[in-house]
């Protein structure tokens, strides 16, 4: 079964874009291959972190130390304004 696939236009850094672009080459597959398994991988541990501050909801740890154990692919990224 394939998965049904969603075209889109995307924007990088000029620095990451090139990055990407060998790695995927690396690797031998497109650079949408590549950027769909960094999304994939992204989302997993968006994933864990929402596990991760369930569980410590659940366990009665206070809000502002529920992430502190879970890691976020966002935590590094400067603050964007909205468009």
């Amino acid at each position: 079964m394939t998965a049904t696939k969603k075209k889109m236009s995307v924007s990088l850094d000029s620095e990451i874009a090139e990055r990407a672009l060998k790695s995927a080459k690396d690797h031998g597959i497109s650079l949408s291959a590549w950027l769909n398994a960094a999304a994939v991988r992204g989302l997993e541990v968006e994933d864990r972190r929402a596990a991760t501050y369930e569980r410590a909801k659940a366990r009665g740890v206070p809000p502002s130390q529920r992430y502190s154990s879970a890691e976020s692919i966002f935590e590094y990224l400067p603050k964007q304004t909205s468009r």
